[in-house]
């Protein structure tokens, strides 16, 4: 809704989820690892393989990111990124980990966090993922600002 507001295309608009992060499959371009990828991967996987594959290839996408981010960036620069923890079928993914998990594999390194309450959230708290009658999950309620250097 708020790209209509700014006056994209509605189709455009609509096609924005395919070319973001995550948003068509293909193998990642940059190696990298993540332990904590790896385990969350491999629970959502038990429960929907093909939602397993949707997150791996988010987190892909992420660390080609990084790539690019790696060639622009002097030694010594910081990186602030703004991420939120999500679930996926009942599986809490801690992005802010993984995040600096990934950008080690290309140099950078932790500096510090700091996480806050979304003020004025305008999703609901809870909700039903599954779209049963009962289940209830939480939202995101919570962002993490995670700072890195490059060395």
């Amino acid at each position: 809704m708020a790209l209509q507001w700014l006056g994209i295309d509605d189709q455009q608009a609509k096609s924005i989820d395919r070319e973001a992060l995550g948003g068509k499959p293909r193998l990642a371009h940059a190696p990298y690892s993540s332990r904590t990828l790896e385990r969350i991967v491999e629970q959502i996987a038990e429960r929907d393989a093909r939602r397993a594959r949707q997150v791996r290839q988010f987190y892909d996408d992420f660390a080609d990111c990084f790539v690019e981010l790696s060639r622009v960036c002097r030694s010594g620069a910081y990186g602030c990124f703004v991420v939120g923890n999500r679930t996926v079928k009942s599986v809490r993914i801690p992005t802010d980990q993984i995040l600096i998990e990934i950008a080690s594999c290309f140099g950078w390194r932790f500096q510090t966090s700091y996480h806050r309450r979304i003020p004025n959230k305008r999703m609901p708290l809870r909700n039903s993922p599954s779209n049963k009658p009962g289940e209830i999950g939480s939202t995101m309620s919570e962002e993490h600002i995670v700072v890195l250097r490059k060395e």
